[in-house]
């Protein structure tokens, strides 16, 4: 019953919107998992969609794991995460039945509460879970609530890590993008890019990368990087308005390239461009040059 009483509050912040939506599915298949999003159009096709590749891909290690430890019946996981811009009053719901293991989630999860739901499974306690907004009283302190669960809950991890493997989950790595040399790898539950095996000390952006002949275009936060020869050969500050607007949902913004240049574009408009003959940067839009430019 423990157990299940933090389950029970993990998500409490996630609660019903009301935005104007169109359902989008995504289906990641494994050996063991059945994967799916859903979500608004395009919204987690980009930065979102990579982040939850490399979850499910570990995710699915970890349950073939638990099935040889003989923790796990070998039947399908299956895995539904809807967005937090639908409305829902079940944002936790836990089942199984003799063709699988049924998990549902409302809003972005990570893989430490998949993983501890998942160790849920093999509790002798073990019940099936639904989480009904509509049963909780005080509403309005939900958000101090799920605060503080959240804190004990991760104290909880890290105080009792009863996983029969808990290195793995922290050392897997899972290769998710790559553009000739450079790779976008995803481990211990964050991204890195690194170039013939060498990591980048950038954070990984909102824009995937693009190459022009020996270079590569990278965002990262408020720049662009152009890197050559595993080294930062020039760089772009975007004034952070601008920055701060692209959003890991923003699917308007993209690299686009051609003969000796490379551009970024917010939908059709390209805002910023990078000649390959002159190693410069040109503002196109100058909303995006910062003051001190």
């Amino acid at each position: 019953m423990y157990k299940r009483f933090i389950l029970l509050l993990i998500l409490l912040a996630a609660g019903p919107n009301t935005y104007a939506t169109v359902k989008t599915f995504k289906n990641l298949d494994y050996t063991n998992l059945n994967f799916v999003l859903v979500y608004n159009y395009d919204q987690w096709d980009g930065y979102y969609y990579h982040y939850y590749k490399g979850v499910s891909d570990i995710f699915n290690q970890y349950i073939v794991k638990l099935v040889n430890y003989k923790k796990l019946e070998n039947k399908k996981v299956n895995v539904e995460i809807l967005s937090k811009v639908f409305a829902t009053d079940r944002p936790l719901e836990i089942s199984q039945n003799e063709n699988g293991y049924y998990i549902k989630l409302h809003g972005h999860t990570d893989l430490n509460t998949l993983t501890r739901i998942l160790e849920y499974y093999t509790s002798p306690d073990w019940e099936p879970i639904v989480l009904d907004l509509k049963l909780i009283d005080n509403k309005d302190d939900q958000w101090k609530i799920k605060k503080k669960v959240l804190s004990y809950y991760q104290n909880l991890i890290i105080k009792d890590q009863f996983t029969p493997d808990t290195l793995f989950l922290q050392q897997a790595k899972v290769k998710l993008f790559t553009l000739d040399e450079l790779s976008l790898l995803f481990c211990n539950d964050n991204f890195f890019y690194s170039i013939n095996n060498v990591p980048l000390e950038i954070k990984v952006g909102e824009i995937l990368p693009v190459k022009i002949k020996d270079r590569f275009v990278i965002q990262s936060e408020n720049h662009i990087y152009i890197y050559k020869d595993f080294e930062i050969f020039n760089q772009c500050e975007i004034e952070k308005a601008q920055a701060n607007m692209f959003g890991i949902d923003n699917q308007l913004l993209k690299f686009k390239t051609f003969n000796n240049k490379a551009e970024l574009f917010y939908g059709k408009k390209p805002v910023i461009s990078y000649s390959f003959d002159e190693n410069k940067f040109y503002y196109l839009d100058n909303s995006y040059k910062p003051d001190s430019y």
